[in-house]
């Protein structure tokens, strides 16, 4: 069994070392893939960047790539981030609606600029849609196209060729000869979309249709038709207009945010993180697939910027060392900001889960100093490892203390305000509020024995997870000295013998397992209570012994293992890890 539990990691650490560096085991060649991806990044401009307060009216993208925006009556230009007003057109008159025409010269049409919702340029030619109207503009002459219907147009679209399609209240027209004609909108299979309430239409790049209704989306490619709704995973209906990119893809605007499809993936860009309002009227989109979209609140920019995993590593470290390490044991978890999407302003704080997020970032530490042989990686590694195994050495001494092994949750400075006021009361309120399970102790947060630390007890079992991965991945891949490989071993031999020693369960300050951290298979097959983390937490338990017994090389561990499986059943419960209520419910730190 020993041989067989450290051969088995071993094989699996050496995979993902060869599959992160692209070496050969086992006698496979492993090739990496392109060393470059897109990455989406969003910026928002809005008066702090020049802009007017008004709501972004309309918004292109020039043949040279540059963005120009519309509002307040008035063209915008972008330089280093910054707007200004476009000097070679002036702003329109309340009657006029003055645009840069081909050659960057205004052009002057008579129709007051709050109608104007749309502008498309098709060589000499300009169309100017209303709502109530589109119009055609060639050589200073401003032309309608009889939109004969009292419905409300939403959007127009021109083709290559320069066939007409436009979108309204009452469906889809195509002009033709004989003036504008509705779109019957079928896919073969005997099924008609219903096509009234068009929000947009565009005509890509390969002369594809797209039209936006409430019912969903259509395209037509030749005579065809293809529907996609929610269940052909489209996340939003309540369109507002349709944008054909330059990359192929097709942005959707909302007035709850942006979809972009790439004949494949949708991809759903809503909240603040994505846009500076969550109503967009209009998106650009650049020829390599940036989006500029048009919202009340300023104008949004998804930049499609390519870059390697290591540029994109080297700015998340950055994000990582400014902003979130927390005490000098530099725990990485989270930080709150006390100014929505100013980074500047994050304050991190303690979180149940330090240890589990602290474990995580070290594990991909380790996997990087394998991949790289940066040395900074490994740094970060022995740091992470470092702060986990002082969330085990703060918990020994003080008064009251946990039988030896036991790790924390988290640290908190006493400078700071006592966590344990009110602990009692939230205590009664969680168990009141549903979880029967939940535990009512006190001191919650428990002082070090030097009395210049609290730390957090009531440790789960995601917690352990993160502890014993971290613990692998670091003594086979950074601990290369024995002294290293022994601070590694001390801990994993303190903790495992906890579990062993209390019925493979985390036993607290007050004497019982805290409330997620058990193991025992008289818990997890017996207890009514517990059957839905069976699975995992057998799993789990197994996990534990095989990492401790590959570290110490101790065989009492691959003898435990060997009981749980063969007396206790743990192999079969295993079978089905993990137990969820539905779309949703899924906890990344649990897998």
């Amino acid at each position: 069994m020993h041989l067989a539990v450290s051969g088995w990691l071993r094989m699996n650490t050496s995979i993902m070392v060869a599959w992160l560096t692209g070496s050969t085991v086992l006698g496979a060649t492993f090739t990496p893939v392109s060393q470059s991806f897109v990455q989406e990044i969003a910026h928002h401009f809005d008066r702090t960047n020049g802009l007017p307060a008004g709501p972004i009216q309309l918004i292109e993208v020039t043949t040279a790539g540059q963005p120009r925006a519309f509002t307040e009556g008035r063209w915008w230009k972008l330089a280093d981030d910054v707007w200004s007003a476009l000097p070679e057109v002036p702003a329109s008159a309340d009657s006029e609606f003055q645009f840069p025409g081909e050659d960057g010269r205004a052009q002057r049409a008579t129709i007051p600029w709050r109608d104007v919702i749309q502008l498309i340029r098709f060589g000499a030619t300009n169309y100017l849609v209303t709502a109530a109207d589109p119009f055609q503009f060639s050589g200073g002459v401003l032309t309608t196209l009889n939109w004969p219907s009292r419905y409300e147009v939403r959007q127009l679209a021109v083709s290559s060729s320069g066939e007409l399609w436009l979108a309204s209240a009452a469906g889809l027209h195509r002009r033709t000869d004989r003036g504008w004609e509705p779109v019957r909108i079928a896919d073969g299979l005997g099924r008609v979309w219903g096509a009234e309430d068009g929000r947009g239409v565009a005509v890509d790049a390969r002369g594809r249709v797209w039209f936006a209704t409430a019912a969903g989306v259509a395209v037509r490619e030749g005579n065809a038709w293809k529907f996609f709704e929610g269940e052909d995973g489209l996340p939003w209906n309540d369109f507002t207009s349709v944008t054909a990119g330059g990359d192929g893809s097709v942005w959707f605007a909302t007035r709850l945010g942006a979809i972009r499809f790439d004949g494949i993936e949708w991809q759903y860009r809503q909240g603040s993180r994505w846009l500076p309002n969550d109503h967009v009227e209009q998106v650009a989109v650049n020829a390599r697939g940036d989006a500029w979209l048009a919202t009340p609140g300023g104008l949004g920019w998804i930049e499609r910027r390519t870059m390697t995993l290591a540029e994109k590593a080297r700015f998340y470290e950055g994000e990582i060392d400014r902003y979130i390490r927390r005490t000098p044991y530099q725990y990485v978890s989270q930080a709150h900001l006390r100014r929505p999407g100013d980074r500047t302003s994050a304050e991190s704080d303690d979180d149940d889960n330090d240890g589990l997020w602290t474990a995580m970032y070290g594990a991909g530490e380790c996997f990087a100093w394998a991949a790289t042989r940066d040395p900074e990686a490994k740094s970060r590694a022995k740091r992470a490892f470092e702060a986990l195994r002082f969330l085990q050495e703060v918990t020994r001494g003080g008064n009251p203390a946990p039988p030896l092994g036991y790790v924390a949750r988290s640290i908190r400075s006493v400078a700071l305000p006592d966590p344990n006021v009110g602990g009692i009361e939230r205590d009664r309120e969680q168990r009141a509020q549903g979880d029967k399970l939940w535990k009512v102790y006190e001191p919650r947060w428990p002082k070090s024995a030097d009395g210049a630390w609290f730390w957090k007890s009531d440790t789960s079992s995601d917690e352990l997870d993160g502890h014993y991965f971290l613990y692998a991945q670091y003594f086979e891949l950074c601990a290369d000295t024995a002294e290293e490989k022994a601070r590694v071993t001390e801990v994993v031999r303190a903790l495992t013998d906890h579990l062993l020693a209390n019925n493979y369960a985390l036993v607290d300050v007050d004497g019982t397992p805290t409330r997620w951290a058990q193991y025992g298979p008289q818990v997890l097959n017996h207890d009514p209570y517990w059957w839905w983390e069976r699975g995992l937490n057998s799993l789990s338990m197994l996990s534990y012994l095989a990492v401790a017994e590959h570290i110490t090389g101790d065989p009492k561990y691959a003898r435990a293992a060997r009981e749980l499986i063969d007396v206790h059943g743990y192999a079969q419960n295993a079978m089905v890890p993990k137990i969820q209520a539905g779309i949703g419910s899924g906890n990344q730190s649990d897998d």
